[in-house]
């Protein structure tokens, strides 16, 4: 039953009322000695010790789900390989399934399945239900990492979603890797192995995997118009969207004026990959959004980049220029040496919304409150900080006059960028003395090469010219106009180490050899001054230069990893999910032609360069005899399967299918998107008129809308406040990096890996609020932010950051099986209906809440 501890002030407005956090630390978890071995790993991370083997990419000896056991490996597991290891600088790593009692954390390259066990609590059990072992492929190891020297192939991020029914979990790697799985598998996997039936049961596989050429961050899928969307280090969103057997009744109702690409594309009878990248001055993009048409289908594609720059783009639409929303520090004609950085993106729709009719519903402060942006941004701004000291029970007690106040862009932003040019020019002296005191680096030991990376590091220049022309698509990029990141610091989506190696492998020689002929490498224009910080800061994430000897090997035998992993030699297929789900295309309005053909795949032989083609606009028919599938020429046209459409030049290819043309393909120089053919304004001012954007960075919140008369934009600067004892291994922690938006709670859940979480409403004003200079029509209350002084002075949060958010339904009593829920039964009243919140820390700590709405719909009540 919720409570209202810590309510002794009335702020105005009904907001949360906060009960008990129930707490499972990591002993609870594992048993005695999990505090022990969690400290010592987080020892070795300080003092740059890896004690990890690598084989085929990952660690060995490993627990999953399925693996080999002989003698040994029969014994029980230590607690050592019971207690799984955490990366560090990633992006949200859990998540809960909205529609099955399961709950999923993503630890290095493996994803931990497990079934809380009960309401309340959301205890987990001691081992997971099931375990997800992924490796990579043969592209993922040439495409390489960022944040890891040695282990690449290690998660950035989860997420899971709906592609039309069928709900799934999309996992996305440093290494540029994408899998996905149906949900649904896992559930009943789960139900069958808590059952008294011993009989084996298939253990789930992906039915999807990808990559996307560089570190992979942000997720979005979208539910009605079936699509995964990946953002990525590359500076561009990959938009995979499925080819249908046929399309939906409300995709094919559509009307809207069509160019022939545009058609051909929209009508899914292929696989699309579709590349969006940024305008100029794009960098990487930790997370991404989509944005819907007012018929609900996925229209545009919004992306944050670490310089804080929104970015609006066209999915479909051709030669449209990117809508580039900046930081509003960036001002024009005055150069600002730092932009916060930016983190978070969500396109929230207004029908979500609480409706506001005065300040303090709409803003969570007196309009006394309200602070007018400086110039030159009066009017089209508003700061409402003063009201953080309302907050009940704010981890920090602050008060009125430590509010910041607004920032300002002139005089102050000058003072600013001399601090930091000195903070500048200290590190360069302290990387010299640095990297003076390094040991020269061990041997590299290299891997055995492969037959056709022998292949290539053996043929000169002209024999593979001779092979191959220069596709279009490489001859029209930026070559040489882009460095490598360098405000990332490696703690986030952040710079090659590539760019550190002295001495290159032979294995990155065979990689040159196979670039070389066909794209120019990036020209390094940058200054000395660029060089220096660059190291600086991809030393900063407390990874050595140099990395740890080690065992690493290059089998590839897939049985010894004991999960049926992708041939090398074949572009990435589904394994046959068709005869698992049983699914019904009727039942389940579409089926994706991957599912159908997966298992035709074979190499074409080399495919040195992408042949741009005219999409193809014909029904593929020989779907629908698949039984015929080698007698009636399949494997000819499964080339023609899998398209690249680039909407930003309306071109489209034949997407390469052999490990040489998709290491190509994935090398290529980077593109911008240079047009200046403005998107269709009507289209943006109707989509204005129903969603606005939420824009996170390191400290800050701001929601704005792209109409200009829509209202200023509100912006919070540090609602956390970050007055807390430094620790080493909150490093590079302060980023508001994980948003949860719960429409049926009219919430926003907003999470730091500090270690902290925001509950935000979203409120709208039917006619608008004028104050003096502004009139504001869209803001937010932050209604907690968690854990709460309370829970700090209990010792609930640990001094740890933040490792994952998950925000889900509470299961309903009467649920068959892993459901939440029974099928036929009603949707619940917004007073009856409760979403559970779990905040997973580093330390292996879970925090769990209940949060649910009153009678009203405004009052947010945490159980």
């Amino acid at each position: 039953m919720a409570s209202h501890q810590g309510q002794n002030h009335d702020r105005g407005f009904r907001e949360a009322v906060l009960g008990r956090c129930f707490v499972q630390t990591g002993t609870e978890r594992f048993g005695d000695g999990a505090h022990d071995i969690i400290r010592q790993r987080e020892r070795d991370h300080l003092n740059h010790i890896e004690t990890d083997v690598l084989a085929q990419g990952v660690p060995v000896g490993q627990i999953y789900t399925g693996a080999p056991q002989d003698g040994r490996d029969a014994q029980e597991p230590s607690l050592e390989k019971l207690i799984p290891k955490m990366p560090y600088y990633r992006n949200n790593c859990t998540a809960l399934s909205q529609r099955y009692n399961l709950y999923f954390a993503a630890y290095e390259n493996r994803i931990f399945v497990y079934r809380p066990k009960s309401v309340p609590k959301q205890a987990l059990p001691r081992e997971p239900n099931l375990i997800l072992a992924t490796k990579p492929d043969t592209v993922a190891k040439h495409v390489s990492g960022t944040l890891d020297g040695r282990f690449h192939h290690q998660s950035n991020a989860i997420a899971t979603g709906f592609l039309g029914r069928e709900e799934v979990l999309v996992s996305v790697y440093d290494d540029g890797s994408v899998f996905a799985w149906y949900i649904r598998p896992m559930a009943e996997y789960v139900d069958h192995a808590s059952s008294d039936c011993h009989c084996k049961f298939p253990i789930p596989t992906h039915f999807f995997s990808d990559n996307v050429g560089k570190s992979a961050w942000g997720i979005a899928v979208h539910q009605k118009s079936r699509l995964i969307a990946i953002s990525s280090n590359r500076f561009e969103v990959t938009v995979f969207a499925f080819g249908l057997s046929r399309l939906p009744e409300a995709m094919e109702r559509r009307s809207r004026p069509l160019d022939y690409c545009e058609s051909s594309v929209l009508k899914r009878k292929r696989n699309w990959r579709i590349v969006v990248p940024l305008g100029d001055g794009g960098h990487n993009i930790p997370n991404v959004a989509l944005w819907d048409d007012d018929e609900g289908f996925a229209e545009k594609v919004v992306a944050i980049d670490i310089n804080g720059t929104v970015w609006v783009m066209d999915i479909w639409k051709v030669g449209t220029a990117a809508v580039r929303i900046p930081h509003r520090a960036n001002l024009p004609g005055q150069w600002n040496f730092r932009n916060p950085m930016g983190w978070g993106v969500a396109v929230l729709p207004y029908e979500s919304f609480l409706t506001a009719y005065n300040a303090t519903d709409l803003l969570g402060l007196r309009e006394s409150e309200i602070m007018n942006a400086k110039p030159p941004h009066t009017g089209r701004w508003i700061e409402v900080q003063r009201g953080l000291p309302n907050i009940r029970n704010h981890p920090t007690e602050m008060s009125a006059r430590d509010v910041p106040e607004p920032e300002a862009f002139h005089a102050t932003l000058h003072m600013q960028n001399g601090v930091t040019w000195n903070q500048f020019q200290f590190m360069q002296n302290l990387m010299a003395q640095s990297l003076a005191q390094q040991p020269p680096p061990p041997p590299a030991q290299t891997p055995p090469q492969t037959q056709w990376e022998a292949q290539i590091a053996a043929a000169t220049t002209e024999q593979i010219m001779e092979a191959a022309t220069i596709p279009e698509w490489a001859e029209e990029s930026d070559a040489g106009t882009d460095d490598e990141p360098v405000a990332a610091a490696a703690d986030g989506p952040g710079p090659s180490w590539e760019a550190q190696i002295a001495a290159a492998t032979s294995e990155d020689l065979a990689a040159a050899a196979a670039d070389g002929p066909f794209y120019q490498q990036e020209d390094d224009t940058s200054s000395e001054e660029d060089v220096i910080l660059t190291l600086a800061e991809d030393n900063t994430n407390g990874a050595p230069l140099v990395s740890s000897p080690s065992v690493e090997t290059d089998d590839d035998d897939a049985s010894s990893f004991g999960q049926p992993f992708l041939n090398e030699n074949q572009p990435p297929a589904l394994n046959g999910p068709l005869e698992q789900l049983d699914l019904d295309p009727e039942e389940n309005d579409y089926i994706f032609i991957e599912e159908a053909v997966g298992a035709a795949y074979e190499s074409m032989g080399p495919v040195d360069a992408l042949t741009q083609v005219l999409p193809p606009d014909g029904t593929c028919n020989f779907i629908k005899s698949a039984s015929g599938a080698r007698s009636n020429g399949l494997f000819q046209q499964s080339s023609w399967l899998d398209m690249v459409y680039f909407p930003h030049s309306g071109k489209t290819y034949v997407a390469p299918t052999t490990v040489v043309g998709r290491l190509q393909f994935h090398r290529r120089d980077r593109i911008r998107n240079r047009n200046t053919t403005e998107q269709d304004r009507e289209v943006l001012e109707e989509l204005g008129r129903r969603c606005c954007i939420l824009r996170t960075y390191e400290h800050d919140i701001e929601m704005r809308s792209i109409i200009e008369d829509d209202g200023a934009a509100v912006f919070c600067r540090d609602p956390i406040s970050w007055k807390q004892p430094r620790n080493q291994l909150l490093q590079y922690a302060e980023r508001l990096n994980m948003i949860v938006h719960v429409p049926e709670l009219s919430l926003v859940v907003i999470g730091s890996a500090i270690g902290r979480v925001m509950l935000l409403t979203p409120t709208r004003s039917p006619y608008g609020l004028e104050g003096n200079g502004f009139t504001v029509k869209s803001g937010y209350r932050i209604d907690w932010v968690l854990p709460t002084r309370d829970d700090d002075e209990e010792g609930r949060r640990p001094p740890r950051g933040l490792y994952g958010i998950a925000v889900g339904p509470v299961p309903e009593g009467g649920a068959p099986g892993c459901l939440l829920r029974p099928d036929n039964a009603p949707a619940p009243s917004p007073a009856l209906r409760r979403y559970r919140l779990m905040l997973h820390y580093r330390d292996h700590r879970i925090l769990s809440y209940d949060i649910g709405r009153d009678e009203r719909g405004e009052h947010l009540l945490i159980f």
